[in-house]
């Protein structure tokens, strides 16, 4: 198989809790975290953060870390990694949000096994979800929604409850979308030259565009849910995670 590149979109500024790529989480920085995590599972030929931010860049340098300085404004983290994926030899090129220190390896392995399955090269990307079944969770606009048709290809992305629940005594297993991809680079560069498009402005979700744009999206379910950080709530969740796994913050 060819050469997988694992690129890490990092921007400082964020609506809801700022600054938060530069918290501390144990001992070492959110940013920092996410980028050994993706380096520690021994997946990529090539691990490196993309940043619009100095103070990002020195946090991975001063660990000899490699990170790009990428001063222009993106739309969305897609858009970051596209403007930079032609400096790597890679035909597979994965994007890792800055704020996802506890991914599992398992998680990313089964979407690099999809791609190598896919010897007639039908996947345009690869994506993950897991099962959500709490009410609360499911109706939460922060917890993106994703449906797929039999061949695990996704359907639509929402912050809504999808499927409309017409019959509460039905069960029906929900999904939250993990934002982590893995990408053909001819795909990631086509998707960020199209810009944002009608359902993705609508509703704030990136993966939309790609369905817009007709690509197919192969989405892989992981049962063990990752720690995002979007609130300061998820940042002391974040800490106590870490505890929980090495016993000392």
């Amino acid at each position: 198989m060819s050469k997988i590149i694992c690129l890490i979109p990092a921007r400082l500024e964020s609506t809801r809790l700022p600054n938060k790529l530069i918290e501390k989480v144990g001992d070492r920085t959110l940013i920092e975290q996410t980028y050994l995590n993706a380096l520690n599972f021994q997946l990529f030929d090539k691990v490196a953060v993309v940043t619009d931010s100095q103070q990002i860049y020195d946090v991975i340098k001063k660990d000899k870390g490699e990170v790009i300085l990428q001063k222009q404004h993106f739309q969305c983290g897609t858009d970051r990694i596209a403007a930079v994926c032609s400096k790597f030899d890679g035909d597979i090129i994965f994007n890792i949000q800055g704020d996802e220190p506890f991914l599992p390896k398992d998680s990313i392995a089964q979407m690099i096994q999809e791609f190598s399955r896919d010897v007639k090269g039908g996947i345009d990307i690869v994506s993950s979800m897991v099962p959500i079944n709490h009410s609360k969770d499911i109706a939460n606009p922060n917890n993106v929604k994703v449906v797929t048709n039999l061949k695990n290809e996704a359907l639509y992305f929402s912050r809504s409850v999808i499927p409309y629940r017409r019959e509460l005594q039905h069960s029906f297993q929900c999904y939250k979308h993990q934002g982590v991809y893995g990408f053909r680079k001819d795909i990631l560069r086509e998707v960020s030259q199209q810009g944002p498009t009608p359902l993705e402005i609508q509703e704030k979700i990136e993966a939309i565009r790609f369905l817009e744009m007709g690509k197919t999206i192969r989405m892989v379910v992981n049962t063990i849910e990752s720690v995002g950080i979007d609130t300061p709530s998820d940042l002391i969740q974040a800490r106590k995670h870490l505890k929980k796994l090495y016993g000392a913050l």
